[in-house]
Order: structure tokens, then sequence, then C-alpha cells
């Protein structure tokens, strides 16, 4: 009984430790260049902003920015 609750704990033990090994590979190639950002896309952005906001003070309400689009 020893013998097998001994083999059964050893396997176990076996197991998570082969569970915690890393499966992941390092990725060689280089990350991709990120983009300029463009006037247009802040262009847009602003002019939703101003939109938002004119709609809002319309309705009399006041726009709190959390994450500005």
């Amino acid at each position: 009984m020893k013998t097998l609750l001994r083999t059964v704990l050893s396997f176990a033990f076996l197991v998570l430790l082969a569970a915690c090994a890393g499966t992941q590979q390092i990725s060689r190639t280089p990350a991709p260049a990120a983009s300029p950002v463009t006037a247009t896309k802040t262009t847009d952005t602003d002019a939703y902003i101003a939109r938002v906001e004119a709609i809002a003070r319309r309705r009399g309400v006041q726009v709190l920015w959390v994450n500005r689009p």
C-alpha cells in the first residue's frame, strides 16, 4: 500500500511539475514598427469630441471624458 501511495504521489508531483513548464517559444522576429500618428486621425477625434460636447451642451448634460476616443 505504501509503495502504491508513494508511486501515485510521485506521478502526481511530476505531472504538476510538467504543467508548470512553459510551452511558448520565444519569438525571434522583430516587433512590427509602430505606425505614425497622422494628423487626420487627430482631427477626426477632435471633431468627434467637439460634436459630442456640443450635443451634450444643448441637452444640458456635462460630459466627463474618462478615456478619450
